[in-house]
């Protein structure tokens, strides 16, 4: 019984080990980007994505960039959003996004929760 409960403790720290090792460099948890694809975003150059951190408890924010950016095995990206709006979950469910010039504001409402990518759009 002690064996086995001692090669389940060495096969969990392994494991553990090799998603603290995952990236080359000193990153505990890479971000998620999910880019949400938009042709009105495409013709003015436009790139909106959702941001995902955090360990346990996640937090998402909506970034925009004028130029396409690559990430590392990190999630780092190869340049700086020129806007960036946190999603505040206490406020309500997002309804809206709207992008002004280069603002990012969110409209929330106690409706039913929408899918943070497919939240309704609109560039002014």
């Amino acid at each position: 019984m002690a064996l086995a409960h001692r090669t389940t403790m060495i096969w969990l720290v392994s494991i553990y080990i090799s998603l603290l090792s995952a990236c080359s460099r000193d990153c505990f948890v890479a971000d998620t980007y999910d880019e949400i694809r938009d042709s009105r975003l495409s013709s003015k150059h436009l790139y909106l994505y959702i941001r995902t951190t955090g360990f346990n408890e996640k937090e998402s924010l909506f970034q925009l960039y004028s130029i396409q950016p690559v990430f590392d095995e990190c999630g780092i990206p190869s340049v700086e959003p020129v806007a960036e709006e946190h999603v505040d979950t206490s406020a309500g469910n997002v309804d809206k996004l709207i992008i002004d010039k280069n603002r990012i504001i969110l409209v929330y409402s106690k409706n039913t929760k929408t899918s943070l990518n497919k939240v309704s759009l609109e560039l002014r």
